[in-house]
């Protein structure tokens, strides 16, 4: 699953323009990575087939595509880069003397086909890495979904998308009634198993585009595109039966409780205070009998946004066999 990067960071004098100028190189699209790349190498070639510079170097600019191609195309892509800005390169003597000396042609561009290769092999290296610690920083070390901080910053991006795109979100918090006890009575080796079992049935439920991580002990929460409030509500249904039948296999008395909040295209307070409602609206079940589902509207919620009592929000489906 590919995660959007989000690492702008703020001083105290405002954005740190290194840190907003790299997140917007990692969100860029491959064909708006290439439009970069070969952008950069039209404007240097033609700068270097100007008359009359000879006397002014524009040459080593070339290994600022070689950067970004490498970055941000990525280590199966640093070849083509490389070649590309090479034969770029290679061309000027051609066009402006007129005729062909091939051996120091020749010799030239072999070395700076391996120049430009150790540049992109370190850069595609770095990034390699890079990605490799992003990706630990982003995930739960046991179960491997998002972590609460990573899932927040992807519920926002979602959020925005939705607002942009005219689509719903069902943001969606799940609690496991009884894990305690299991931990307890069978040892956390066990409980392991447990949580390992629910995000694997959970994971295989949703998309590609959606998002699912744990932001708490037993505590796991959803972020789903809809195409409308009723699909938003299947989904909810669906999934909160799938991850029942699931826990029944584990021969443990483990259930599932989930609040899902469907969010409409235009909502009307922040993604924090969504994830608050969703929230509420799990343990609205719980205080009713655990093991079920119960899913509102962002829209429909009371004006205090509390979600104190199920016969206040509607209940959709509940106490799953």
């Amino acid at each position: 699953m590919n995660y959007r990067t989000h690492i702008g960071k703020r001083t105290r004098n405002g954005f740190d323009p290194f840190y907003t100028i790299v997140s917007w190189l990692l969100n860029r699209s491959p064909w708006e990575a290439w439009a970069l790349v070969v952008g950069g190498v039209a404007i240097i070639t033609f700068l270097d087939l100007l008359p009359g510079n000879g006397d002014i170097s524009v040459r080593s600019l070339y290994v600022f595509p070689v950067i970004l191609g490498c970055w941000m195309l990525g280590r199966m892509h640093a070849i083509t880069v490389t070649a590309f800005v090479v034969l770029a390169m290679s061309i000027k003597a051609p066009l402006v003397q007129g005729h062909v000396d091939l051996l120091p042609i020749v010799t030239s561009t072999l070395a700076r086909a391996v120049s430009f290769a150790a540049v992109a092999g370190i850069v595609a290296g770095f990034r390699s890495r890079y990605n490799h610690v992003l990706n630990m920083a982003q995930k739960d070390r046991m179960t491997g979904v998002l972590n609460k901080t990573a899932f927040e910053e992807e519920v926002k991006a979602m959020l925005a998308a939705g607002h942009a795109s005219g689509k719903t979100v069902l943001l969606a918090v799940m609690d496991l009634d009884g894990f305690k006890s299991v931990n307890d009575q069978h040892g956390h080796e066990t409980g392991d198993e447990v949580l390992m079992t629910f995000t694997h049935h959970v994971a295989k439920e949703i998309r590609r585009a959606d998002r699912f991580g744990r932001i708490g002990g037993d505590e796991f929460a959803l972020a789903l595109q809809a195409a409308s409030p009723e699909e938003a509500r299947l989904l909810a249904t669906r999934l909160h039966r799938r991850v029942t039948e699931a826990l029944a296999g584990t021969c443990h008395s483990v259930t599932c409780s989930m609040g899902a909040l469907i969010v409409p295209p235009e909502p009307r307070r922040t993604s924090r205070d969504m994830m608050r409602e969703a929230d509420r609206l799990m343990y609205a079940v719980k205080r009713g009998g655990k093991n079920a589902v119960v899913v509102a509207e962002a829209e429909a919620l009371p004006g205090d946004g509390h979600a104190d009592d199920l016969h206040d929000i509607q209940p959709v489906a509940a106490g799953f066999p």
